[in-house]
């Protein structure tokens, strides 16, 4: 009977994506996007740091310490959707340089688009995918909600805020309501992967990315600091619409919520290690 919840699932999780990236764009500008991107030595590393080193470090753990493949399709997905909507507000809260957070979290989100049905076929041979359609849900749920917040910030500023405002808070309700959902409806498939060798896996892979972002990050220490909170950080929403429409398993969907809420305790104990031990 729970499994006739799942529909009411893939709509919350629809509206969560649609609301939330729609309410990213609402708060952007195209000169916010584009001016600390003249670093172009910062850009290159970025990208590089996002895009091959943090897929590398989950690609390995999978290899070095195997998982069930569902699970370590997960946590691979969610390795490549660098871009997460929380990126510039968690850099403000860290000290990072805000103005870098906005350009990195918009240049994630708009390569992850691309990235993601290019090179998923790669990092996970063993599946099979429709790439067309994969595109065109990414385009219809993720780039065009983006690009609309940004047309209308650039039409009137007041109410792209006040819808700001309201989309944030329909993106927050709607993720608690799939997070409910997922476990009303897999509770026994939730307790059956939730054991200690999974969330160490998972540690020593968050772990690792945020190492990558703050040692690559530059000589200066708000762009390290943000490149490694944007290394954490992965964008749930491109992740989480990728793995409801290629995978059929719910195992995927709940290894990417999974490692999205151990990062919640994961992230300050490392931005604490980093200040403790005086790498910031």
């Amino acid at each position: 009977m729970l499994d006739s919840l799942m529909p009411m699932a893939r709509l919350c999780l629809l509206v969560f994506v649609v609301s939330a990236l729609f309410s990213t764009g609402s708060t952007l500008t195209v000169r916010q996007i584009v001016e600390p991107l003249r670093n172009v030595r910062l850009v290159l590393v970025s990208l590089a740091v996002s895009f091959l080193a943090v897929p590398l470090i989950a690609f390995a753990i999978t290899r070095i310490h195997p998982l069930e493949q569902p699970l370590q399709v997960g946590l691979i997905l969610l390795s490549m959707t660098a871009g997460s909507e929380a990126l510039p507000k968690i850099s403000g809260i860290v000290k990072g340089n805000t103005g870098y957070a906005v350009a990195l979290m918009s240049m994630q989100i708009i390569v992850s688009l691309v990235y993601v049905p290019l090179v998923i076929s790669m990092l996970l041979p063993q599946v099979r995918i429709n790439h067309v359609k994969l595109v065109m849900k990414l385009v219809l749920f993720v780039l065009l909600p983006l690009i609309g917040g940004l047309l209308l910030k650039a039409r009137s500023e007041s109410t792209a805020e006040m819808m700001e405002h309201a989309l944030h808070k329909i993106s927050m309700v709607s993720l608690l309501l799939v997070f409910a959902l997922l476990v009303a409806i897999k509770f026994e498939v939730i307790l059956n992967i939730l054991h200690l060798e999974v969330v160490l896996t998972v540690i020593v892979y968050l772990a690792l990315a945020f190492a990558a972002g703050f040692l690559l990050g530059g000589p200066k220490p708000d762009t390290r600091m943000t490149l490694a909170v944007g290394s954490i950080l992965r964008s749930g929403g491109i992740a989480l619409v990728v793995g409801s429409q290629a995978f059929s398993d719910p195992k995927v969907i709940i290894m990417i919520v999974l490692v999205l809420i151990l990062i919640l305790p994961v992230l300050p104990a490392m931005i604490w290690m980093s200040r403790r031990f005086g790498l910031r």
